[in-house]
């Protein structure tokens, strides 16, 4: 859920930008790269940020520890392992939210119509 809210977030940038597909290429390329891995290979700058900033500790890693109850070996406080599908539920939200912002400032192409559901029912009328 995570990893469908970050390619939503970044498919929502193609409301800003001409071409997102650049940012979809890192983004899968992050997600080979890194999620193939244990955290704890990585130095402690580098899992703050897979953890904190790019999720993706949350997506494999804190649920495997949980699964094979090796909370003990984590660096981190175990509830955040207990709480990663709160974070996945967050994480979605907060993409929805984005992505609603992203496409309310976007005007669609030879109209003075946002693409929003209210611009929509207007259209209707």
């Amino acid at each position: 859920m995570i990893e469908l809210a970050l390619r939503y977030m970044f498919a929502a940038l193609s409301f800003r930008f001409l071409s997102a597909n650049a940012f979809l290429v890192l983004l899968a390329t992050l997600f080979s790269n890194f999620g193939n891995y244990p955290l704890t290979i990585f130095n402690s700058v580098l899992q703050f940020l897979l953890t904190f900033a790019l999720p993706l500790a949350f997506m494999a890693y804190l649920p495997a520890i949980v699964i094979l109850e090796r909370t003990s070996e984590l660096q981190i406080h175990p509830w955040f392992a207990y709480g990663a599908p709160i974070v996945a539920v967050i994480w979605l939200a907060a993409a929805l939210l984005f992505s609603r912002t992203k496409c309310a400032t976007t005007r669609v192409l030879g109209t003075d119509l946002a693409c929003t559901p209210q611009a929509e029912a207007t259209r209707r009328v």
